[in-house]
């Protein structure tokens, strides 16, 4: 192990003990008629992950022309940060995540997967409806 390594498990460690948050992965089969349901051949874990939140504007596109048209949405990105040695199974688009540390326990949809090469798996995810 390089000292770079070793020093990146460090720091990787203390951001997930100062700003992590309780995640849950579900995984999703996919498939042409098992697409959404529980994926058999991988398990169900729960983790500490870095979540982040941020507002986006978006323009429509024909936002304005008319009064009725809504010239801007707001909407918003989501970002979760994993360390790869806590990840016991692969995360694949279609995933399921649940924060289980924020109120409501919100819920979100994986569209891709990027291992940032230090050590984590940054999630993109689609955000979805509160659990009620």
């Amino acid at each position: 192990m390089q000292k770079f390594d070793a020093y990146e498990a460090i720091a990787s460690e203390n951001v997930d003990d100062l700003f992590g948050e309780e995640i849950y992965v579900e995984p999703r089969a996919d498939g042409e008629f098992v697409k959404g349901t529980a994926d058999p051949l991988r398990v169900a874990f729960s983790t500490v992950g870095v979540v982040d939140f941020s507002p986006k504007t978006m323009k429509t596109r024909y936002g304005g022309r008319n009064d009725a048209d809504a010239s801007e949405l707001v909407g918003e990105l989501l970002h979760i940060s994993i360390r790869e040695v806590n990840l016991p199974t692969t995360i694949k688009p279609g995933d399921r995540v649940q924060m289980l540390s924020r109120p409501l326990e919100p819920v979100a949809a994986v569209t891709t997967v990027e291992p940032d090469g230090l050590g984590r798996v940054i999630l993109r995810c689609k955000p979805g409806k509160m659990k009620t």
